[in-house]
């Protein structure tokens, strides 16, 4: 699926790095910087629900990618950074190490969350258990993924780097949460 990376083939096992949907992103950045002549090292990524999962979980993947900034916002459900929890609802039997999530940790990463996708009964929304441990809705999921986030970087002193923003009056929809996103893309 998009949002998992193509990191596991039918068998439940985990395919060549060269493979992943993740493993994309990197040489589309320089092909880009070659057809227009960019000098720029550095890219910044935005997500907006599976997008947003595509975008949590490439960090988790290739945290030694090219990115300034990193916004995910309004994921249905995460790859919580727990190796208690199996992909992928988390990090057991997944291609993500401790060094990777240590490294992901310390990106400039801000979730974003629209205050009013709090619908527990919306349509798309993931209802399996291991999703519903992270909570009832979008919102309380968003919140759950910082916090366990936080609490992992504290326990092994890792620096943070993350933020957790709330958009009011924003649900489950990118334009509101797009232009939203823009001064934490861009820095400001």
């Amino acid at each position: 699926a998009y949002n998992l990376g193509n990191v596991f083939g039918r068998n439940d096992e985990i395919v060549k790095q060269s493979r992943w949907s993740f493993s994309a992103i990197e040489p589309i950045f320089d092909e880009v910087r070659r057809r227009f002549s960019m000098t720029t090292g550095k890219y910044s990524l935005y997500g907006h629900s599976a997008g947003a999962q595509f975008v949590h979980r490439f960090i988790f993947h290739v945290p030694e990618a090219r990115v300034s900034r990193i916004v995910s916002a309004n994921a249905g459900w995460y790859m919580m950074p727990d190796f208690e929890v199996d992909f992928p609802y988390g990090l057991r039997r997944s291609a993500v190490t401790q060094q990777n999530l240590a490294a992901a940790l310390q990106l400039p990463v801000t979730i974003l969350l629209g205050e009013e996708d709090n619908d527990p009964d919306h349509s798309n929304l993931r209802r399996t258990p291991e999703a519903m441990a992270q909570g009832d809705h979008r919102v309380e999921r968003g919140f759950s993924f910082y916090a366990t986030a936080e609490a992992y970087a504290e326990r092994k002193n890792i620096p943070f780097n993350w933020q957790l923003v709330t958009i009011p009056e924003a649900d489950h929809d990118n334009i509101l949460m797009a232009p939203a996103a823009i001064p934490y893309l861009l820095n400001q």
